[in-house]
């Protein structure tokens, strides 16, 4: 079964740095490539929300963008596990002050936005969860 990770965020910019990031870990490594798994983006919490809902996609690993436009990435993540039960890896990637704390509290990890070596750190967890 085709592993899915379901990236958000409202900026057009670190949306499109995050897919290409991603695609690159896993193609980087022959291993992993041939488990690549399917890369979701949507551009803001309800747009991810549509996503998980109608399109009934189970991600195994979803980031989040702590601040957004309308559903913040907390609310999402609250929301996926409330009223989907569905508790995927969530991590919270933000550059944002609270945005740490609030993955804490939240239980999920957490990624500073811009920081190179903490997205390394990203996929190599990621990739724990990629048979």
């Amino acid at each position: 079964m085709k592993k899915i990770i379901l990236a958000v965020d409202d900026d057009r910019n670190d949306r499109e740095l995050l897919k290409l990031y991603l695609e690159y870990s896993f193609k980087k490594c022959p291993s992993l490539e041939k488990n690549m798994p399917f890369i979701r983006i949507a551009k803001d919490g309800e747009d991810a929300w549509d996503i998980l809902t109608k399109e009934k996609v189970t991600p195994n690993v979803m980031i989040v963008d702590y601040k957004m436009t309308g559903m913040n990435g907390v609310e999402l993540i609250k929301k996926t596990k409330g009223e989907l039960g569905i508790n995927p890896i969530f991590v919270i990637c933000s550059d944002h002050s609270l945005a740490e704390t609030e993955a804490r509290e939240a239980n999920c990890m957490f990624v500073k936005k811009g920081e190179r070596e903490k997205f390394r750190q990203l996929t190599e967890k990621i990739r724990l969860f990629i048979p």
